[in-house]
């Protein structure tokens, strides 16, 4: 009988069997197991303790076993048996075949020639015992084993596996299967990947195999980090390796036919004059109309339409994202040669691509520009772009891009500069000193502007809160919140009943660079908060800061009487030398002023009257300069302090207005001296 067969052999260990079967199988020489036919030993039940071991000690046995697998095709066609009763339970496709309606039941074998038959057994492992044997030439063979039985635990741990092992030299390759095969999680990952590493992924050998819709797709990324001249080069190189593999000769027309779609996905308009030049119209892949229309986008203005997207891809980030500060926009701002300048910070990593600039006022026109980021805490240089850029004379922004994204790093300063030469501009106003963009793919990013010391053009801050710390015997932790609206009397009164003093008028305070503000108008104090998050009140001296400033000379001469007839309120009371806060009208030059005017940057002549009818010269100089000039400017005013002199001009006084000197000396009624010609003595 065959008991007495079985009991007749000699006894085998079953568990060395399936250790060396386990091995191979790992080692990836899976057909050493592929038509295992061995009987097993009598009372090999008794080996295995639980159902799980004695169901995989069946995997790939004849014994028990009442159906058979032709996998593959000749000649490597195998024969793989299998147990009905196991594939049913585990498999909704096994259970359909094997005792559906449809199910072949005149034989025990099944073809199955579009599956591999490594890939197969390892299929029947994972469901014979759990166990995964993958290696890289049979994950993919796998994957397609396992969703079309209808194994997902099995597809899960293939895609696992993918991801473990993605590489830029795989990624296109992976990317393919995973289109194939209906993976969109891995299918996201090799994209990122590609996103990452564009240039070194398309010098990979897989990527030549991709199908056209797998290059169309990555085509498409906006977050590709490469240039675009390079990239059309990879697309060249793609379609010029299919070609070659089919025999056909790479004529222009067989390029632009095999690349197909893939060509209008190329964003020709990022290109220089020169890389479109150079790299695409000698390669004919265009059409001559094309060709010129892309040309004519680089010189012209406005922009034609070309066919082809000229959007800047932003690498690392997939989607480029604008963030604008200004709340509104005006006219007419000059240059001069100096910056506009604005600190920066962000909560989170991202890359800068470039800046919105203003165009002209007065229609289109072009502007030389040099846009810079710099680190300001080192100073360093982190990227910059010299160039230019057309307006249409629009209110709009225009893009003036970096040479390459620049890295800005969370938390830290930066000053964003651009210095631009041109007729008058546009500009914004209404700056926020905060924003945060929420975007929904890549979470909240939060930006925080502040004012920029130096050549900064007069960049300037808006809609900003101010916290006012507030020291003193009676109030030394004490504070205020002042909202970007606030009204100068209304905070009087807040700081009075919070500090235990007497403001009636104005009030003195230490700004974030440590100079003494003086506040006696609500123009003084939004200027303040828009320059300033956080200031320092210390009412020990009614009101005053303690720190000692060292002011300009008192005037030796009268000051100025107590009206202004030119551009001032009738209210203005009468201004204390050295400096008063008071506001006095505009220091542009009047047009009405006999003898004309002089302009000196940074310094300014404006001509004014007292009430009594005497004209005065009123000198407005900028403080917005280093600390030589500020020494220069204190210098002058000693001398005119303490000079008197009937062939000397008389000094009226000095009054500090909005960053501000403005020195207000006898009015010479002469002219400039210019039009005496040359002075016959040295000076």
């Amino acid at each position: 009988s065959h008991r007495q067969q079985q009991q007749q052999k000699p006894p085998q260990k079953p568990c060395c069997c399936r250790t060396r079967a386990q091995k191979i199988l790992e080692a990836g020489y899976h057909q050493a197991l592929l038509g295992c036919d061995q009987e097993p030993p009598h009372n090999w039940q008794a080996t295995k303790a639980t159902v799980k071991e004695r169901v995989a000690y069946l995997f790939n046995t004849q014994y028990m076993s009442d159906v058979t697998f032709l996998v593959g095709q000749a000649p490597n066609e195998k024969s793989v048996p299998a147990h009905r009763f196991v594939l049913s339970i585990s498999s909704a496709v096994f259970d359909a075949l094997l005792n559906g309606p449809l199910a072949d039941t005149s034989g025990q074998t099944i073809r199955l020639p579009d599956v591999d038959p490594t890939a197969f057994l390892a299929l029947l492992r994972f469901i014979y015992s759990d166990q995964v044997c993958l290696d890289p030439d049979c994950v993919m063979a796998t994957l397609y084993a396992a969703k079309k039985y209808a194994v997902p635990a099995l597809e899960r741990e293939c895609v696992d596996y993918l991801k473990r092992h993605l590489s830029v030299d795989n990624a296109f390759l992976l990317l393919g299967q995973a289109r194939m095969f209906d993976e969109p999680q891995l299918a996201s990952l090799c994209l990122e990947l590609i996103d990452r590493n564009t240039a070194e992924a398309v010098q990979s050998e897989t990527f030549a195999d991709v199908d056209v819709e797998t290059l169309c797709c990555v085509l498409e990324r906006d977050g590709l980090a490469i240039k675009e001249c390079d990239l059309f080069m990879a697309a060249r190189r793609w379609a010029e390796s299919r070609l070659a593999k089919a025999g056909v000769s790479c004529t222009p027309e067989n390029l632009r036919r095999e690349l197909g779609r893939a060509l209008g996905l190329i964003r020709f308009p990022l290109m220089s004059p020169e890389e479109f030049a150079h790299c695409v119209v000698q390669s004919r892949v265009l059409l001559d109309q094309e060709a010129v229309s892309v040309f004519m986008y680089y010189y012209t203005n406005p922009k034609p339409c070309t066919g082809f997207n000229d959007q800047p891809r932003c690498s690392y980030a997939g989607k480029e994202h604008v963030i604008s500060r200004f709340c509104a926009v005006e006219q007419r701002w000059g240059y001069s040669g100096t910056s506009d300048r604005v600190r920066f910070s962000v909560n989170r990593r991202i890359l800068v691509v470039g800046f919105g600039l203003y165009g002209s006022i007065h229609g289109p026109a072009d502007y030389s520009v040099k846009v810079e980021i710099i680190h300001t805490d080192s100073g360093r240089l982190l990227g910059s772009n010299d160039t230019a850029f057309q307006c249409d004379g629009s209110n709009s922004t225009f893009r003036v891009c970096f040479k390459e994204p620049v890295e800005v790093l969370e938390n830290v300063n930066y000053m964003a500069c651009a210095t631009l030469k041109g007729p008058d501009s546009y500009y914004g106003t209404k700056g926020a000193r905060k924003i945060t963009h929420d975007s929904p793919s890549h979470g909240k990013v939060t930006f925080q502007f502040c004012y920029a010391a130096g050549n900064n053009n007069g960049c300037r801050l808006w809609l900003a809160c101010m916290r006012i710390q507030i020291f003193g015997a009676s109030a030394e932790t004490s504070s205020l919140l002042v909202e970007p609206a606030a009204q100068l009397s209304q905070l009087l009164a807040q700081l009075s009943a919070t500090a235990g003093v007497q403001l009636s008028d104005y009030f003195r305070c230490e700004d974030e660079d440590g100079d003494l503000v003086t506040v006696r108008d609500n123009n003084d104090l939004h200027q303040l908060i828009e320059y300033n998050q956080v200031v320092r009140f210390h009412c020990s001296q009614q009101g005053c800061v303690s720190v000692q400033q060292q002011a300009p000379p008192q005037p030796t001469q009268t000051p100025l009487p107590a009206q202004w007839i030119s551009g001032a309120p009738s209210s203005l009371s009468p201004p204390t030398p050295p400096f008063s806060t008071q506001l006095l009208g505009s220091c542009e030059a009047a047009t009405g002023a006999p003898g004309g005017n002089v302009a000196l940057s940074p310094k300014q002549f404006a001509y004014g009257q007292l009430s009594s009818g005497k004209p005065v010269a009123i000198k407005c100089i900028d403080l917005e300069m280093d600390e030589a000039f500020h020494s220069r400017i204190q210098i002058e005013l000693e001398i005119l302090a303490n000079c008197s002199s009937p062939y000397i001009i008389a000094y009226l006084g000095a009054f500090f207005v909005e960053n501000t000197i403005h020195v207000c000396t006898d009015w010479m009624d002469g002219g400039s001296l210019d039009k005496y010609g040359r002075l016959p003595e040295q000076i």
